[in-house]
């Protein structure tokens, strides 16, 4: 196994299934929802305590995972109307980086093609679609399928339909768009580069984020400074700055590009210690002390306010929280019949638009102390 797809050690905290925050608790405590069925609540969205790099190979023969099976039992109810904004075609990510903020395992699980190609044909499913955006990439990698230039090219074309209807209907004239995270590494470059070129076919439709490690060795830093200086027509060359070790400093990154984007973990604004980290020592010889800053406040201030998330594992409720309860600042559970209706009366994030048919509308709650106080009923955000 190369040396930079070797898996972190044992951390117990993955183990532990916290208990969601006292708003969340005094809302699923109610008469209404006390025989509601919740499976456990998961600081990553897995149930798999798998640690070893599976090959892929394995995946493809006993990891597959039917989408719009999965979906089936969700697609025709009204709840989920326009809730789903971020997906990923694996139960994990097979990069492993030492510093994940998603604390994401190496996967276990995959969508195949043939299903996201039925999911994404059924316009149930496009009815569960937020109108605005489409995200791959939130604890896995869609570059690590080997289809992953066919399913962008896929989510793109069954999206369409949103972009018409939104021109139509925002004045800024942005219609619905693909966003794609992936990580660099000098064995994706090819479909880096292609994925590339289907920005550039569809310049309104697609933005990637490239994202890059804080990694005990900085081999896959030095790589992608090769592939910067390889592409002039990305990268300005009269703009590029470099940083002590050598390193291209991408904290504010040029591309000529308007639909890449550059997220450098080892120059960050700001690095929060939370999911899987590297040791003080380590990253205080790569980062400055002050910029490893954490923002307390603003994660009491999302705490208790939910959306929905889907991988082949499940179709989750992604909970934001604080990091006395998940080391992550997420938690999740997955969705079943008979939970549905107790875990939609949760508020919606307003970061995200708040879904028409969500019996918990959206927004945040004051928070005094650290201690958050929950009016009745929960105030809907208007977005």
């Amino acid at each position: 196994m190369p040396k930079e797809q070797q898996s972190p050690e044992l951390d117990p905290r993955i183990y532990f299934r916290s208990t969601p925050p006292p708003e969340v608790q005094r809302i699923l405590s109610r008469p209404e929802f006390a025989n509601a069925p919740i499976e456990g609540w998961f600081p990553i969205p897995t149930r798999s305590e798998k640690r070893e790099f599976t090959p892929l190979r394995v995946l493809e023969a006993s990891g597959l995972i039917d989408a719009h099976q999965l979906l089936e039992p969700f697609l025709d109810n009204p709840i989920f109307v326009q809730t789903l904004r971020t997906i990923d075609v694996f139960n994990g990510c097979r990069h492993v980086c030492d510093t994940c903020l998603a604390d994401a395992l190496p996967p276990t699980k995959m969508f195949t093609l043939h299903s996201l190609e039925a999911l994404f044909s059924d316009p149930r499913f496009i009815n569960m679609l937020q109108k605005d955006s489409l995200r791959f990439g939130s604890s896995g990698d869609l570059l690590n399928h080997p289809q992953a230039i066919t399913i962008a090219t896929l989510a793109l074309e069954a999206t369409q339909s949103l972009h018409q209807e939104r021109l139509k209907q925002t004045e800024d004239k942005k219609g619905h768009r693909l966003k794609i995270m992936t990580n660099y590494r000098l064995n994706n470059e090819l479909e880096i580069d292609k994925l590339i070129e289907l920005g550039e076919a569809n310049p309104d439709r697609l933005r990637i984020t490239i994202s890059l490690p804080l990694n005990r060795k900085d081999t896959v830093n030095h790589q992608f400074s090769s592939f910067v200086i390889n592409r002039p027509h990305l990268f300005d060359p009269k703009k590029l700055k470099y940083d002590k070790d050598g390193l291209i400093d991408l904290t504010s990154w040029y591309s000529k590009n308007r639909i890449l984007g550059i997220q450098d973990v080892r120059h960050p604004f700001l690095l929060f210690n939370i999911g899987r980290t590297l040791p003080d020592e380590v990253r205080r010889e790569k980062v400055s002390d002050g910029k490893l800053a954490e923002n307390d406040s603003r994660l009491e201030e999302q705490s208790g306010l939910v959306k929905t998330y889907l991988n082949p594992e499940a179709l989750w409720l992604q909970m934001y929280v604080d990091r006395q309860h998940s080391h992550t600042t997420r938690l999740f559970t997955p969705f079943t019949s008979e939970n549905v209706n107790a875990l939609s009366h949760l508020p919606f994030h307003p970061d995200f638009t708040t879904p028409p048919n969500w019996p918990g509308g959206g927004g945040a709650e004051p928070v005094v102390r650290g201690t958050r106080h929950t009016p009745n009923p929960i105030p809907t955000f208007k977005s």
